[in-house]
């Protein structure tokens, strides 16, 4: 009788242990142990394929800017970075026998505008600087604002040319967006009047049209050089890439003396005066 009352006891405290130990187990190991993870082929595929895509299109797509088509790139590049600097060059002085200058060029500022780069500022019609630059200009305000508005696809229109240096230095203080200087020469004439038969005169672009000033144009016209260089964002010089020399303008010596063409002139003028003739001759 006892020995079957301590079997009795014996499996139900094995029964209570087992109990015990399997409650004692988380609920994430018994789920771990339950649930096996199942491989999605379709999914798997579909990463692949799609990584495969976007390497090959990104590798084919440097391949033909690099090596089929990199001319745009080059050229964007240079767009940026490489400008082109041209020295300037006065054109040749026209001298008496003695050396007198009977002309001569001057550098001067001319003002000039990019209508692209003004318009990209919206309210530049109510700037008061406009109204300040038509003003030292001389032009009413709104045909100053009519010649940028109607040019406006061009990215370069003159203001002004060959201005004198106060108002030169007056528009650059204005610092207006797209209006800027350019650097030309003027031609004057020291002696006037007393040689204009002889030495003629140049137009606005500096090229002879009367006199000497025709005849011996391209000697007295130099070649300006050249230079190409790359520029970083700052606007500072890196590298120069091509360098050329232009040719200096040669001067022209007159046999003429300025002294005696004055007293010529004059005594002509005196005659003129008492005669009231339309034509006079002198003869040295």
């Amino acid at each position: 009788m006892n020995d079957w009352l301590n079997s009795k006891l014996t499996k139900k405290s094995k029964a209570r242990r087992s109990t015990r130990s399997s409650s004692s187990l988380p609920k994430g190991k018994q789920a771990k142990q339950i649930a096996k993870p199942s491989f999605n082929r379709w999914r798997f595929q579909f990463v692949v394929v799609s990584l495969v895509v976007i390497f090959s299109t990104v590798v084919f797509r440097a391949a033909f800017l690099q090596i089929i088509q990199p001319e745009r790139l080059i050229k964007e590049g240079d767009n940026r970075t490489v400008r082109i600097k041209r020295s300037t060059v006065q054109r040749g002085m026209i001298t008496d026998r003695n050396g007198v200058e009977l002309a001569v060029s001057v550098p001067v500022q001319t003002i000039w505008a990019d209508p692209k780069r003004v318009l990209e500022y919206p309210e530049f019609e109510t700037d008061v600087r406009w109204k300040a630059l038509a003003k030292v200009l001389q032009v009413e305000e709104q045909e100053l604002i009519s010649k940028i508005t109607t040019n406006h696809t061009k990215r370069f229109i003159y203001l002004k040319r060959k201005t004198n240096p106060a108002v030169a230095d007056y528009v650059e203080q204005l610092q207006i967006l797209g209006v800027r200087l350019r650097e030309e020469s003027k031609r004057y004439y020291p002696a006037g009047e007393i040689t204009a038969h002889v030495v003629g005169f140049t137009n606005i672009d500096g090229k002879g049209i009367e006199g000497i000033e025709l005849r011996h144009n391209d000697r007295m016209v130099g070649t300006p050089g050249k230079r190409t260089v790359i520029k970083d964002a700052k606007g500072r010089e890196i590298e120069v890439l091509e360098e050329e020399k232009g040719s200096l303008p040669q001067n022209i010596r007159l046999t003429i003396d300025q002294r005696i063409q004055s007293v010529v002139y004059q005594e002509l003028k005196k005659r003129y005066k008492l005669t009231k003739r339309p034509q006079a001759v002198q003869l040295l």
